[in-house]
């Protein structure tokens, strides 16, 4: 018997936390944990963020790629400023 994962094969990460959440409970392999009826998951999907609690469990990357990214690049631009400033300040000193 193979094992099923509850999590599509294909991570989504442009799907809202409370979409992913709805569509990981409708496909839980754990028939306890997915929904009791169809009308649970349809009031899921019609009321949206409101009704499925958040995944604190996310990492800043899953919650906010681009605020990550632009992070990454802020840091690597103050670096590699500094890094011309060392080099420019250390060309200027006159050996003797």
């Amino acid at each position: 018997m193979t094992s099923r994962s509850a999590r599509p094969f294909w991570p989504r990460p442009d799907l809202p936390a409370w979409l992913d959440y709805a569509f990981s409970r409708a496909i839980a392999v754990d028939p306890a944990g997915r929904y009791d009826d169809v009308l649970e998951f349809a009031g899921d999907l019609e009321t949206g963020p409101a009704a499925v609690p958040p995944l604190a469990g996310r990492s800043l990357y899953e919650r906010h790629p681009l605020r990550c990214w632009q992070l990454v690049s802020a840091c690597l631009a103050v670096a590699l400023l500094l890094s011309l400033v060392l080099r420019v300040k250390g060309s200027r000193v006159k050996p003797g």
